[in-house]
């Protein structure tokens, strides 16, 4: 029995069939099948401030350095200035004249051995009245700037126990005892002169040893200038007899007899 063939009623006419073709290129293409997602920039935002913030500090950086230089240069303007010569005076007439430089005074006058002294008592004479000591004093001068004067103050006075404080009183004031000034002094200048001096018997200041009355002079001289910067000679020296051979002590004068020459005296320096 024969199979008898479809009717050509029942199969679809050909533009009722879908257009395979059209869809199955359209499903190979992604860019027709799905759309293209649209780019984000905010995500890149942390990263452009940190490049921004890093090129801010480049450039304040590079501000301070250049800053620092120039208050560098400022800060050595004054030892350029200082290191530049001086300059030239102005030669016009109405120029006030150059004044000359003070030139630096010569020190060698104030050394402690330029002026040196030395009393030499000679004799002891005892009168009614006074009590007077006679001797030489030496003086040389070895500074190398001539002196315009010197004053020379002299003084006697007895050993007792306050003799500290008056011999210190005598150094220090240039009014005590009796003052004489010497002529200008060249350098290298020695001059040589007598000297006398008397202390009144009321004053002597005298003290009792095996039934007599003995006194131990003090001769003071103080040797200065007021003008010029030099240094003092003070002298301080007890005046006696010689005493026994080798013995360290002068004896006394005596002053409980009449009036008397002595001779051969002796001094010997004494601190204040």
């Amino acid at each position: 029995q024969e199979t008898a063939a479809p009717s050509p009623s029942l199969l679809p006419s050909p533009s009722a069939l879908p257009n395979a073709t059209t869809e199955t290129v359209a499903a190979a293409d992604p860019a027709v099948a799905e759309a293209k997602p649209a780019i984000d920039y905010r995500q890149y935002w942390p990263f452009l401030a940190m490049a921004l913030a890093g090129l801010l500090g480049l450039v304040l950086l590079l501000l301070w350095k250049r800053r620092g230089a120039a208050e560098d240069v400022s800060d050595e303007e004054p030892l350029a200035v200082a290191a530049q010569p001086e300059p030239k005076e102005d030669a016009s007439p109405n120029a006030p004249l150059p004044q000359p430089k003070p030139q630096p005074v010569r020190q060698s006058a104030t050394a402690p051995e330029s002026l040196t002294a030395q009393f030499t008592p000679e004799n002891a004479r005892l009168s009614v009245a006074n009590l007077t000591i006679t001797g030489r004093l030496h003086l040389q001068y070895l500074g190398d700037v001539p002196l315009e004067s010197l004053r020379l103050r002299t003084l006697m006075i007895s050993a007792c126990d306050g003799q500290k404080e008056t011999i210190n009183s005598f150094h220090s004031d240039p009014q005590m005892g009796q003052v004489n000034s010497l002529n200008a002094v060249s350098p290298g200048e020695e001059i040589k002169m007598k000297l006398e001096l008397q202390l009144p018997r009321d004053a002597l200041q005298a003290f009792d040893w095996r039934e007599r009355r003995f006194v131990a002079p003090i001769i003071l001289i103080h040797i200065d200038n007021d003008k010029q910067a030099i240094a003092p000679v003070r002298i301080t020296s007890l005046v006696g007899q010689e005493g026994e051979p080798g013995a360290a002590r002068l004896r006394p004068i005596p002053v409980d007899r009449g009036p008397k020459l002595f001779g051969a005296l002796q001094f010997r320096p004494i601190a204040a």
